[in-house]
């Protein structure tokens, strides 16, 4: 049942996950009121924080579409895991009976609500915005009508929607969503080592200034060149 549990585990994280992307959003336009309302900024400050909002929306819309994706194929592996043992083989198969009973609803939900999501995630957002190993933008394709997530209101109801499966999932196993959080605290605790070539926010910005450097030397040179 381990193996099940973890994928359990990742049900609830992933979920979680497209959650607080979508309230982080939210706190950015919670910010952008205040701005709007405040006669300390200036206009060209108030209009560079909305064009940059609006390419972190873009952002977020696009990894919660790509989480999305994430949620329904561990859904699909979750119910393809095997029990370690013999003996766990019964609880193993009522334990994937509940779980489908309890999110099918949402599942065929965010199915029949957006049929192009894999292809969203597939053309736009994870594989370089290619579509058949042509760009997007130089292609019909950009031309077709996609039915995947985009509007807020579309994200109003699949962020409720995740809320819903989150809250199911803890009511029904609560003892595994507490083992869960109980073990991302202790995770959160261990320190890990990590190697990095940069200690300081002033190191990384002498790395960056150095490499614009020499790549403003190399531009000069190739432009030398051109006739």
């Amino acid at each position: 049942m381990e193996k099940l549990k973890q994928s359990y585990f990742n049900l609830v994280m992933i979920a979680n996950t497209i959650r607080e992307l979508w309230l982080s959003k939210v706190a950015v336009e919670s910010f952008l009121v205040q701005v709007k309302e405040d006669e300390f900024y200036e206009d060209r400050v108030l209009v560079l924080t909305i064009n940059e909002f609006h390419q972190q929306t873009h952002a977020i819309k696009g990894f919660i579409t790509i989480q999305t994706c994430a949620f329904l194929e561990e859904y699909k592996k979750f119910h393809k895991i095997l029990p370690e043992q013999i003996n766990e083989k019964q609880n193993a198969i009522e334990f994937k009976k509940d779980i489908k009973i309890l999110l099918k609803p949402a599942i065929s939900l965010i199915e029949s609500s957006w049929k192009d999501l894999y292809e969203a995630r597939n053309t736009l957002f994870a594989h370089n915005w290619r579509h058949n190993d042509e760009l997007v933008m130089f292609s019909n394709h950009s031309l077709k009508p996609s039915n995947s997530p985009w509007i807020d209101e579309e994200f109003t109801l699949l962020i409720g929607i995740f809320d819903n499966i989150i809250y199911q999932l803890q009511d029904y196993r609560t003892d595994y969503f507490d083992e869960m959080f109980n073990l991302i605290k202790q995770k959160s605790k261990i320190k890990i080592k990590h190697l990095s070539r940069v200690q300081t926010h002033n190191d990384s910005l002498k790395m960056v200034n150095l490499l614009k450097e020499v790549m403003d030397q190399e531009l000069a040179q190739i432009k030398e060149r051109q006739p």
